[in-house]
Formats: structure tokens, C-alpha cells, sequence
């Protein structure tokens, strides 16, 4: 591994594939099962590494009404923010429109081409940018003896 060539060896790439079951549905059906990958500890330690180098950037340009995993926030102050702007609606009269997200699901696909692309926009370094793109890349992951790929999309 070396960050001077921001590059991540494929054997830090390869994941454990474990289904969790979601609590609802059949438990014989794999559609009701969550993959969680749990991933080798060097990989987290580089992840972590790259958050401690970049995370300032990433946090003074976030839209502050995203902060559901920063830390020192928590959801019901989004939920506080979403009922202030309702009642203030409601008593000026004016129609009020509110999609809800189920965030459960919000996470079950990334495109991580885009999530690169807002990094390099928001000034993220080059070499936390490659070793970012790099640790994504032809991600392996292990069921049963099973081996799939996923690459960056």
C-alpha cells in the first residue's frame, strides 16, 4: 500500500458478505435480507486517515440541512427544521409539499463515480482523491466462498 502512488492492493479489497435480515417478510426469502461487507481493519484505518485529512473541506461545504451522519448533529433537529417550515406554511396560508425518504433505502445503491465527482468539485486533494477512487475500485466481495466483483459505477 502507499499513499505516495495513492495506490490500494486488491487483497485490502475484498469484503465479507454478511445478510442481515431486514425484520420484515419471510426469512427464507433473500429479499428481505441487507449485505453488509465488513472489510479488512487496514482499509478502515485508511479510510480513517483520509477523513481526518479532508473532512474540514467536506463539512464547510455541506448543505447544513444534510447532517445525518456529522458528528455533533442528529436527525431531529432535521425533523425540528421540517416541522418549523410546515407550521410556518400552514399559518401563512400557503400549500406545502413534503417528500419523505425512506433512509434505510437511501443507501442500498451508490454511484460512486458521482460521489468522486462532488469530491474533486469541493477541492478534495489529488492524492486523497486517487487513493479514494483507488480503494473503490474492483471491490471483492465474499459469500460462502462465492466471489463477486464490484467496480466503481
Amino acid at each position: 500500500m502507499s499513499f505516495k502512488y495513492c495506490y490500494v492492493p486488491d487483497l485490502l479489497k475484498i469484503g465479507t458478505l454478511i445478510p442481515i435480515f431486514k425484520n420484515k417478510g419471510n426469512i427464507k426469502d433473500a429479499i428481505n435480507y441487507r449485505g453488509i461487507t465488513v472489510t479488512p481493519t487496514l482499509s478502515k484505518i485508511i479510510e480513517k486517515i483520509l477523513k481526518l485529512r479532508e473532512n474540514i473541506k467536506i463539512i464547510e461545504t455541506q448543505n447544513p440541512l444534510q447532517s445525518g451522519f456529522t458528528e455533533d448533529t442528529t436527525p431531529l433537529m432535521c425533523e425540528l427544521i421540517t416541522e418549523e417550515f410546515e407550521r410556518e406554511n400552514k399559518d401563512l396560508k400557503r400549500p406545502t409539499y413534503i417528500a419523505m425518504l425512506d433512509g434505510k433505502s437511501a443507501f442500498d445503491v451508490v454511484v460512486h463515480a458521482n460521489l468522486i465527482r462532488r469530491l474533486f468539485q469541493i477541492g478534495i486533494s489529488d492524492q486523497s482523491l486517487l487513493m479514494i477512487q483507488n480503494l473503490y475500485q474492483m471491490l471483492l466481495h465474499v459469500l460462502n466462498g462465492m466471489v463477486t466483483f464490484r467496480n466503481l459505477s
